[in-house]
This record gives structure tokens, sequence and C-alpha cells, in this order.
């Protein structure tokens, strides 16, 4: 997680083997690879640590029967 937090543009890359049964990965610190459209929702577990985390999901929980709008709302709400 501390790595994740110094370092929160970085990603790793699964190269294809080609004489090993291993897969090499490149981990690169800086920059986003991008897909070119819309990113799907990711969880990050850092979120549980933060002050407003567990009212942010009571909030947007309490009484909406409505999962996927409420899943919606605080997929918003996470994001920034």
């Amino acid at each position: 997680m501390a790595w994740r937090l110094k370092f929160h543009e970085g990603f790793a890359k699964v190269i294809p083997r080609v004489q090993s049964h291993h897969h090499p990965l490149v981990i690169l610190s800086y920059g986003v690879p991008s897909s070119g459209g819309i990113r799907p929702f990711k969880f990050e577990f850092v979120w549980v640590t933060h002050a407003d985390f567990s009212r942010l999901v009571t909030e947007n929980w309490k009484g909406n029967p409505d999962l996927i709008h409420t899943l919606s709302n605080l997929t918003t709400q996470l994001k920034y």
C-alpha cells in the first residue's frame, strides 16, 4: 500500500514469456497505461483507511433498495 501511495501513477505490465514458464513483469513508477476509452471502476483498498470512508458508504446505502443506483452514486463519490 505504501508503494501505491508513493507511486499512484505506477503500473505493472506482464510481458509474454519466451523461454521460461514464467512471465516477466515490467514495473513503472510513473505514467498511466492508456486504453483510449473509459476506464472501468476499480476499488482501491487504501480508501478503507480514509476517515470519511465509512460515512460515505453508510450515507449512500441508507434506505435505497436500488443496488445499481446506490453503487453508481458511491462510485462517483469514491473517484473524487
